[in-house]
Formats: structure tokens, C-alpha cells, sequence
């Protein structure tokens, strides 16, 4: 009855595979080990059965894996229990464990097993015996080590009924056992085994494994091989059979050395790169709302996602090329429009790959939505350009010193006086003479032709502040080469403006196509791409755009929330206004931005943008990253995660602090959900976008012209009779 209760025992074990952080320290693995040696109790139901733990490292050509098996009734508290004592280790159901037939198995038995071995450094031990087995990575070879433990009740009397019955030993006993006693004891059966082309092969296989194990004999305890026929032994292991006899006993210290685990590092052949840890993603954490993918903590799949009441505060999306950031936006993009919140996409990634923010953003357009939907795409609409012109927007006068804080913080050089004061001049002319744009401010200061010289005097005269035409008509009597020595600083910022037609025909136009204020207000959507400019070129126009998205943000609050994603972030922040106090004001008018970039360090985010987001930003999700990257983000998630974790993350995870209403929340571990399906959408709205808001390129070509043509003046417009004028 007995026997085959013990069988059924054995049989019902649930197998997991195991893999390590790389900073396994001898002393997790002993708390680990002194936790499980309470897992199991002894006493007087284990006369119909002994509840084992199996330890296994196998080496095969395909690398080295570790198992643990376990008694399925307890499975569930002890993988929890070993994830708590080793941060970053992970435990999953294992499908994949053979039964081969071995060439050689050999079982490990201990003399004196009341004394201790003498194990030395457990990395040492636990690093010989990996080495050991990974002889056996060849093709068609393997090696395995088992260890099938089970609490001690303190006995040193390896009768089974004394063990079943949890007998104490004697008052010698435990004098001659106390040194061994002072941490936790377990039984212990051990067995190797190898299987090669060769049965002396295999048995040089087994013999590596078995020295390594001998190495810690010394003194009164020591291990030694046991008689058995190898396929008996070969089949007790790969039954895991818990044997009526355990041969060893090892105290917490004995086993860590010897169960095979990379305590340390080291550096083996085959061995697992090391894992990052997962984290385990309690119920303050959102399932719906903006969702962003799946747990990864092993047995507790869950929706994690970000709430729509918390994603006014923000988020920051980092990780390398391939890693899932663009998927993890744009998949936020998609979710966004088909809850009828207002987007805008600024993507300023530079590629023309399918695959960019804006590309995949079109695809997400709901068929419901495409009469509110504005797309600008730089360099696609060429025929059609829509308009866009800051001086416009309802925020006039407080563009101009967006724009001459911008032109100093793109080009530091750019700041002497005379660049300050054409800037500032200029555009304050140009406002007050009204159907103007800031592309006819170098034509104002460095007017060419002789009727640009007539336009340049007109708008002068339309001046109503003394001051500002009293400075331009001082510099328009400066002789043509001091204007040009003069402006020359800022003619060299500006001329791309000027001279790329695709920028020329969208700020250049009089009558914006939109206005921000309709976007906003009305929760729009508007997608802008930037792809094809150069990298100034886009600095400059993007960040012009979001400058006036948030001017205009700042005096309203629209009924729904609007969710700015801006793609390489570091395009298009270099504005005068902080990004930290954009975040700060941001969600009271409910703007909320998603931001994206590879890198935080070294690379040309600024020193204050970077300060932005990491103190400002609600939500933070990490993709895997470089080493540099992962300092940062180490600090930033505190003890939960190490460097190396961010850097070893696999592809499509992430860590993330979501913004709950607890605040930043406990970090979590998560696999990001794939890209959804596109709506199919994307012709038409561009389309519809360019019927709606695209004016023909001839017609802005001519308004252009028009626009700088001279006012006639009174007496050329009265007709004449014969040589005398009415």
C-alpha cells in the first residue's frame, strides 16, 4: 500500500524549469533552501508517502537547463517561495523533460553522514560541477545530476520508518551531530548519469560529475558511488523514484554547494544567458484602459494596462530598435482614436520603413472618424500642402519669442544681438501688418528685388509701435552688404526654411488649414510626419508645432482628454518652454503626452528633457536597453531591478511604474501585446485630408507671390485724362 502510494507521489510531481539571475550569491540560494526545508512536514502521515523536492542539472547539446520537481500539491507555494528568496528567478512549466535510455548512471551515497563535508566555496564546488557537465554539450551526448530531498525530522538513522515517523535521535547523537544541526538537514539521494556514442564515454561523463562531488569529501564525511546496475539507477532517475533508503544527508550549506546552481556568474559554456527577473503585477495596477499587454510572472497571466484617468500624467516609452516601443505606441494610438479621444502624432523618427509611428497610425483610423482626422505628411503632399502658419494660431506675440528662444536653443551661436533684434522686430512688423508668415521675415530683412524692397517699406509703414518701426527703418537704410553682414547668423538658420519647398509651401501659406485651437477643442486627430527632412529641418518645424499645440493647449480644457505622441522626443523639445512644467500644467487641460525615445544617455536628448521625464512622467515603461541606458533606469525602479536586468529582457518585454492611485506603483514585468490589426482606412483619410485641408501647389505658389507684392498707392490707382491726374 505503502509503495504504491509513494509511487503515485513521484508520478504526480509537476516539472518547471528554472532559470537564474546572473547575480546568483551563494546566500540566496541558502535562504531559498531554509525556506523549502519548511515546505515539507514531517510526522505520522508520511508513513503513506514521502513528499520530495527533485533537483536536476541537465547538459545536452542544446545547453545546460536546470529542473525542479514538485509535489503538485505544494507547487504553487514553493515556486512563490523560491522567486521571493531569489529576485529574478524564473520558474515555467516544463514539457520538455526526456526519459533517455543512459549509457552509464551511477547513485551517490555518504559515509558518516552525521558530519559535515567539507564544501569550501560553494561557487567553486557549483562551478566545477557545471564544467564538469558541460563536457557532455556535444551532439548526441548528455549529462544529468539529480538530487531528490526531502526535510529532515533531525534523525541520523536512515531506517525508513524512523524517517517516515520522524524519530528523534539520541542525546550522543546530537552531541556528535551539533555542528551539522546548527542549520537545516535534508535527506538526500543523488544520481548521475550520461548517455554518449560510447559507453566509455559516458561513463567519462558520469566520472567528471562524481570527482567534482568527491572533491568536498574530507575528515569523517565523505561521498561515495553506490552498487546498483546502471539501468536500474538510470530508470529510478528518470522516474525521479524517491528511493525507501535516502543515502545522504546534507545541511542547507551542503546542498547549495552541490546542487549544481550558477552561484556567482560563472562563466560556462552552454549555460543560460542570464534572465531578467519578473515581477509580479498586483491588483492596484489597471486590466483595462489603454491596455499595454499581458504579465509575464509565471502561472499569473493578466491584462496590464494603463487607465484612461491616470494617462493625463504621462508616459515614457524607451528600448532599442526591434525591442516593441513603436508596436507599444502606436497600439496606444489605435486605442485612443477608437475611444474617441483627441490624438495628434508628431513623429520625427526620420525613416520611411512601414513600420514608423505615423505609418502605423494611418492603419488605426476608424471609419467613423475620418471626417475629423488632419494628416500632414511633409514630404508626400507635395501637390497638396496643408497650410500651416504660427502667426495665425491666436497666440500671435507669444510666438515670437517662442521662436527667437528656439532659433538660440537649436543654435547656440545664433545669439548676438542682431539675431535677437531681427527676430523679435520682424516678426512683431509682420504680425501687425497682418496676412503675413514667419517665412516673410528674411524677405522683410534682406529684401532682393526692387519690389521686395517696395513690400519690405509697406509693411514697415503699417507699423503702429514707434519703437519697432523706428528700429526697421533704420535697418532698411543700412546699405545691402551691412544688412547682410548683419543677418547673416540668422539667414544661415533660416534658410532651409526658405529653400526647401516642402517646408516653404506649409508654413509659407496665409490661412492655415486648421486651427490648433478646433483640434484640441474638438478632440481631432492629427498625424504629422516629419520623415525625409533633415535632422535641423525637423528640429525646428517640430518643434514649432508642438510649441503651438501646447500655447494653444494652455487656454482651454476640452471636454474628452487629447494625447500628444511625440517619437523621438529629443526632436522636438528644444523649446523655451520646460518640458518638465509642459508636464507639470499639461494634464489640468488635459494634454497628456506620450513620449518616445531609444536613449536618455548620450544621446541629444537635453540635460533638462531628460530631467523631465524621469521626475514628471506618470507612467515609465523600459524595453531592453544598452548598459549606459540601464543605470539609469536601475536607480530610477529601485531595488526591484538591477541594471543587468534591463539590458537582458527579452524581446517584446518591458518593465513599467504605471501611474495608479497609489502614485507611481511597484514596478511590473510584462509582455507587450503584438500589433493590432490595421482598420484599412489609410488611403481614404489621406484623401479625404487632402481634399479637405491640401490647397493646390499653384494656388499657394501665386497667394505667395501676391502676398509681397506692394500696396499701389492712392495716385497710382486714380485713372489719368491726358497728361494731368485727378
Amino acid at each position: 500500500m505503502r509503495l504504491k502510494k509513494q509511487s503515485e507521489l513521484d508520478q504526480e510531481r509537476k516539472s518547471f524549469l528554472i532559470t537564474f539571475p546572473s547575480d546568483l550569491s551563494e546566500e540566496r540560494v541558502l535562504a531559498m533552501l531554509r525556506v523549502l526545508s519548511s515546505s515539507i512536514h514531517s510526522g505520522i502521515e508520511r508513513i503513506f508517502g514521502v513528499k520530495t523536492i527533485v533537483f536536476e542539472t541537465w547538459a545536452t547539446s542544446t545547453g545546460i537547463k536546470h529542473r525542479v520537481l514538485l509535489p503538485w500539491q505544494i507547487a504553487d507555494q514553493v515556486t512563490s517561495h523560491m522567486r521571493h528568496q531569489i529576485p529574478g528567478l524564473i520558474v515555467e512549466p516544463d514539457k520538455e523533460r526526456l526519459r533517455p535510455v543512459w549509457k552509464n548512471a551511477v547513485e551517490i551515497g555518504m559515509a558518516r553522514s552525521s558530519h559535515q563535508l567539507k564544501v569550501g566555496d560553494a561557487t567553486d564546488l557549483s562551478t566545477g560541477i557545471l564544467t564538469a557537465a558541460a563536457h557532455a554539450l556535444t551532439d548526441g551526448e548528455s549529462a544529468v545530476l539529480q538530487w531528490i530531498i526531502t526535510p529532515t525530522a533531525g534523525s541520523s538513522e536512515f531506517s525508513i520508518m524512523g524517517t517516515l515517523l520522524g524519530r528523534q535521535e539520541n542525546p550522543d547523537d546530537i552531541k556528535d551531530r551539533q555542528k551539522k544541526l546548527e542549520e537545516p538537514n535534508f535527506l538526500v539521494s543523488g544520481r548521475v548519469a550520461a548517455t554518449a556514442g560510447t559507453e566509455a564515454r559516458a561513463q567519462f561523463l558520469v566520472r567528471g560529475i562524481v570527482d567534482v562531488l568527491k572533491s568536498s569529501n574530507g575528515g569523517s564525511a565523505y561521498l561515495k558511488v553506490l552498487g546498483g546496475s546502471s539501468a536500474t539507477v538510470g530508470e529510478s532517475l528518470n522516474h525521479a523514484v524517491t528511493p525507501w533508503l535516502f543515502p545522504c544527508q546534507f545541511n542547507v550549506s551542503e546542498l547549495a554547494a552541490l546542487a549544481g546552481f550558477p552561484i556567482g556568474n560563472p562563466f560556462i559554456p552552454g549555460l543560460p544567458r542570464a534572465s531578467s527577473r519578473h515581477l509580479y503585477a498586483t491588483e492596484e495596477v489597471a486590466r483595462t484602459g489603454r491596455h499595454l499587454g499581458i504579465s509575464n510572472y509565471p502561472g499569473h497571466p493578466r491584462d496590464i494596462a494603463l487607465s484612461y484617468k491616470y494617462a493625463p500624467y504621462h508616459s515614457y516609452i524607451s528600448g532599442s530598435t526591434g525591442s516593441g516601443k513603436s508596436t507599444m505606441m502606436a497600439n496606444g494610438v489605435a486605442q485612443d482614436m477608437a475611444n474617441g479621444y483627441g490624438v495628434i502624432v508628431i513623429d520625427a523618427s526620420n525613416s520611411e520603413s512601414d513600420e514608423t509611428l505615423f505609418n502605423r497610425s494611418l492603419g488605426y483610423i476608424p471609419y467613423d472618424r475620418l471626417g475629423d482626422t488632419i494628416i500632414m505628411d511633409v514630404n508626400k503632399s507635395l501637390d497638396r500642402p496643408v497650410g500651416f502658419n504660427v502667426l495665425d494660431q491666436g497666440h500671435a506675440h507669444m510666438v515670437v519669442d517662442q521662436i527667437s528662444g528656439l532659433i538660440q536653443q537649436l543654435y547656440p551661436d545664433s545669439k548676438g544681438v542682431w539675431t535677437r533684434e531681427l527676430i523679435h522686430h520682424g516678426l512683431y512688423a509682420l504680425i501687425d501688418h497682418g496676412n503675413c508668415t514667419i517665412m516673410d521675415l528674411m524677405t522683410l530683412i534682406r529684401p532682393n528685388s526692387d519690389t521686395e524692397k517696395v513690400w519690405a517699406r509697406d509693411v514697415v509703414k503699417s507699423v503702429k509701435d514707434p519703437r519697432i518701426r523706428q528700429f526697421l527703418e533704420e535697418w532698411l537704410a543700412l546699405k545691402d552688404e551691412e544688412k547682410r553682414t548683419k543677418s547673416q547668423p540668422l539667414y544661415d538658420r533660416l534658410w532651409q526654411f526658405n529653400n526647401r519647398p516642402e517646408i516653404h509651401n506649409i508654413l509659407g501659406q496665409t490661412e492655415s488649414a486648421f486651427q490648433m485651437q478646433d483640434v484640441l477643442k474638438q478632440n481631432k486627430i492629427l498625424l504629422i510626419n516629419l520623415a525625409g527632412l533633415p535632422e535641423e529641418t525637423s528640429a525646428l518645424l517640430g518643434t514649432l508645432l508642438f510649441e503651438a499645440l501646447w500655447t494653444t493647449a494652455q487656454s482651454l480644457k476640452p471636454a474628452r482628454d487629447n494625447f500628444v505622441y511625440l517619437d523621438e522626443v529629443q526632436q522636438m523639445t528644444k523649446s523655451s518652454v520646460n518640458l518638465g512644467a509642459i508636464m507639470a500644467r499639461g494634464r489640468k487641460h488635459l494634454f497628456g503626452l506620450t513620449l518616445a525615445t531609444q536613449y536618455l544617455d548620450g544621446s541629444k536628448v537635453s540635460a533638462e528633457t531628460k530631467s523631465a521625464i524621469i521626475n514628471n512622467v506618470g507612467t515609465k515603461i523600459i524595453f531592453a536597453t544598452s548598459s549606459q541606458e540601464a543605470k539609469i533606469w536601475g536607480n530610477e525602479f529601485g531595488h526591484h531591478i538591477t541594471p543587468d536586468d534591463f539590458i537582458n529582457i527579452r524581446q517584446f518585454d518591458a518593465y513599467a511604474k504605471i501611474r495608479n492611485k497609489a502614485g507611481a506603483g511597484e514596478p511590473v514585468s510584462l509582455t507587450a501585446a503584438p500589433p493590432l490589426e490595421p482598420m484599412g482606412n489609410a488611403a481614404k483619410a489621406i484623401e479625404l485630408s487632402a481634399l479637405k485641408y491640401g490647397k493646390p501647389i499653384e494656388q499657394v505658389e501665386a497667394d505667395i507671390a501676391a502676398r509681397r507684392s506692394p500696396s499701389k498707392s492712392a495716385d497710382e490707382e486714380r485713372p489719368t485724362l491726358g497728361s494731368w491726374k485727378l
